[in-house]
């Protein structure tokens, strides 16, 4: 899990309107969503940054769940969490 640091990624998602017809001036006020997702940092390149939010490791191997490939162009911040926090 070394090579998989945990992070919180904000990043700019698509919206789509209700269906139906919409005033123009309403059309052109829509603004993409801002999402935060916490999870490991699998892989990142020019293209798309991956992370998951669910983790299973064992001895043999790691698997994971809750999956997000996120265009790298849709990234606002990439911010690096430590996963080292103790509970009083």
């Amino acid at each position: 899990m070394k090579d998989m640091p945990l992070v919180l990624v904000t990043w700019n998602d698509a919206i789509e309107m209700e269906t139906g017809w919409h005033d123009i001036n309403d059309i052109t006020k829509q603004d993409p969503a801002v999402c935060k997702t916490v999870g490991w940092l699998t892989d990142k390149n020019d293209k798309r940054i991956i992370i998951m939010s669910t983790i299973e490791e064992n001895e043999d191997e790691i698997a994971g769940g809750s999956v997000h490939s996120i265009p790298t162009d849709w990234c606002i911040s990439i911010q690096f969490l430590s996963p080292h926090y103790e509970m009083e």
